[in-house]
């Protein structure tokens, strides 16, 4: 199932990826170094979760550059991709949180696009830890809520990197993610 339109500009593709992939991952991430996930400077006001990295020739990373491909195509972006970045394995724990903002940047020739997470733990297994997203409206910042059904384990959420977002703070449980960025060709 593709969700997206005008009043919706985010894909999602509700238990996409099975469970013994998830479990997979998740034991993939066991032995790897976790660090902060640290941004503006590791400012703890604007994020607070742990991270580990996968390489962008990984399985994952081509299993979700399938998702964006067929993401960009059925929304209608049509944005010009090349290839995934490295992918990220993103864990918050009860407290943790992810503040307003973009993926989007460039350097040199190439752009970050597309922006995907993969919900690795089940939503029911976790309090908050929402993915929303926000549009500028007038007179205020409009909320988008990620349905229901991207909570389930296995969901891809495909969106513009552009696109304003967040994590909102963890009440209980542990969520677990993937998140994997798309670059192609400079925004001319």
């Amino acid at each position: 199932m593709l969700i997206n339109g005008d009043d919706v500009p985010f894909a999602v593709y509700p238990s996409a990826v099975p469970d013994e992939v998830c479990d997979a991952i998740l034991n993939e991430v066991v032995g790897l170094a976790e660090a902060a996930g640290e941004v503006g400077g590791g400012d703890p006001t604007l994020r607070r979760s742990t991270v580990a990295f996968l390489g962008t020739t990984h399985w994952v990373a081509e299993l979700l550059h399938g998702a964006a491909v067929r993401a960009n195509a059925e929304a209608g972006w049509h944005l010009d991709l090349l290839g995934p970045e490295a992918v990220q394995v993103a864990r918050y724990a009860t407290g943790d949180f992810y503040g307003w903002h973009i993926d989007s940047y460039t350097d040199g020739e190439q752009s970050r696009k597309l922006s995907m997470s993969l919900q690795l733990t089940d939503g029911a297994m976790y309090e908050g830890g929402d993915l929303q997203f926000a549009r500028f409206g007038v007179p205020e910042l409009e909320i988008l809520d990620v349905p229901a059904a991207g909570r389930k384990r296995g969901s891809i959420i495909v969106f513009p990197s552009y696109l304003m977002h967040r994590v909102q703070p963890v009440r209980g449980g542990v969520r677990c993610s993937v998140v994997a960025w798309i670059r192609g060709p400079r925004f001319r």
